[in-house]
C-alpha cells in the first residue's frame, strides 16, 4: 500500500517539483492550500505524514489542531520554512515536530527526510491490550495483531486489564463488552480514571449489534466498534487507522 502524504503549500513551481519528487518515489500525495480543508482530509484519511509549508504563519495552526486531537497527534509532521528564526524554533519544540527543512528546497532532500521520519516511526512498535474472555477469539485477535507488527498483551477480564493498564504503556485497548466482572463500557470509563491513561483509544469487538448500544459506545468516546464475527483484515485496518500506523 502506498504511504499517504498530505502536503500543504502555497502556489509556486518549486512546490510542484517537490510534489512530483514525492510521487515519483511512490508516495500518494494529497495537496492542499487551505489548512482547514487539509485537516478534514487528515481526519478522514489518516495519512502517514503531514508536510507543511509555514511561510504563512497561520499554517502553524494545523500543527495545533493535530496535536490536540488524541486520534491524530501521532501523525508525524515535516515543516518546510523559508527561514529559521526563534519563533519557528519555539513552535517546532512546542509541537514536537519530527523534521524541519529550510530553503533552498529540493525534492531529493524532501524525499530523504520523509523516508527517514516514516522509518523511525515504524521502528517504534505499538502495544495493544486485548481484553477477551473467549480463548479462541483472543487467539485470533492476538495472532493477527502480532503478524501486523504490534506488541500484544492479553487479559481475560476487565479487572486484570485495569491492573495491566496501570503498569504498562499502551497505544490501544481492544475489549469485548460482555464480560462477567465488569462490562466493556464500564471498563472503558474506569480506564480513563487511571492517571495519564485517559487518552488511550478503545476499540470494542462484540457480538452485541444493537444500534443503541453501538451509538452509546461512540457517544462515550469509543474509537471503533466491530461486531462479531469479524473479518481480521478489517480489524487490522481499523487498528491502523486509529494508530495512524502501517
Amino acid at each position: 500500500m502506498k504511504e499517504k502524504v498530505v502536503f500543504v503549500h502555497p502556489e509556486g513551481k518549486i512546490f510542484q517539483l517537490l510534489k512530483n519528487g514525492l510521487k515519483n518515489y511512490g508516495f500518494k500525495v494529497m495537496e492542499f492550500k487551505d489548512i482547514h480543508e487539509a485537516f478534514k482530509k487528515i481526519n478522514s484519511d489518516r495519512p502517514h505524514i503531514l508536510i507543511l509549508e509555514v511561510s504563512i504563519t497561520e499554517n502553524w495552526q494545523l500543527c495545533k489542531f493535530l496535536k490536540l486531537d488524541k486520534h491524530l497527534k501521532n501523525i508525524p509532521i515535516l515543516i518546510l520554512s523559508d527561514k529559521t528564526d526563534a519563533n519557528n524554533m519555539i513552535r517546532t519544540k512546542k509541537y514536537s515536530i519530527e523534521g524541519y527543512i529550510t530553503r533552498p528546497y529540493d525534492s531529493d532532500s524532501l524525499v530523504k527526510m520523509t523516508v527517514e521520519i516514516l522509518k523511525k516511526k515504524k521502528e517504534i512498535k505499538k502495544t495493544v491490550l486485548v481484553v477477551e474472555e473467549d480463548p479462541s477469539v483472543l487467539d485470533i485477535i492476538k495472532i493477527n495483531l502480532t503478524y501486523a507488527g504490534y506488541n500484544v498483551i492479553t487479559a481475560t477480564s476487565a479487572i486484570e486489564a485495569l491492573e495491566i493498564a496501570r503498569k504498562k504503556s499502551l497505544s490501544l485497548v481492544i475489549t469485548d463488552i460482555m464480560m462477567p466482572e465488569m462490562d466493556g463500557i464500564e471498563f472503558s470509563l474506569q480506564l480513563r480514571d487511571i492517571p495519564f491513561k485517559d487518552d488511550i483509544p478503545v476499540m470494542i469487538v462484540s457480538a452485541k449489534d444493537d444500534f443503541n448500544e453501538i451509538s452509546h459506545a461512540y457517544t462515550i468516546g469509543i474509537s471503533e466498534y466491530i461486531t462479531k464475527p469479524f473479518d481480521p483484515v478489517e480489524l487490522i485496518e481499523k487498528v491502523r487507522r486509529i494508530l495512524c500506523s502501517d
